[in-house]
């Protein structure tokens, strides 16, 4: 309750909007958690092979890193032609912040 008012602290739409927002972030925990999973399970087979001479070890300490690299990249890319936010203007521009302030540097 309420000191100043005496009304209830909680009305059910606060109630329902809370669950929601709880429901969500239980999901979003669980994809980042699935992916985390994958990318340890694929570090792992990647490993497996290189033990077994299939790859190289540089490819297979590696391999898990440019796979969820590429789909990383398609996954930005296909979220900025979906957004009005363009990611792809942000990595432009830190690209250019960085590279102005490595000559900075050197």
């Amino acid at each position: 309750m309420s000191w100043k008012t005496g009304a209830k602290f909680y009305r059910t739409p606060d109630t329902e909007m809370t669950l929601w927002h709880i429901l969500t972030l239980f999901v979003s925990f669980l994809i980042i958690g699935a992916f985390i999973l994958a990318y340890y399970m694929s570090l792992i087979a990647f490993a497996f092979l290189a033990v077994n001479k299939a790859f190289s070890s540089y490819l297979g300490g590696l391999g898990s890193t440019f796979l969820f690299g590429c789909l990383s990249t398609y996954v930005l890319i296909k979220a900025a032609k979906e957004s009005s936010l363009s990611p792809i203007a942000w990595l432009t521009a830190s690209a250019r912040f960085y590279s102005a302030e490595m000559k900075k540097v050197f």
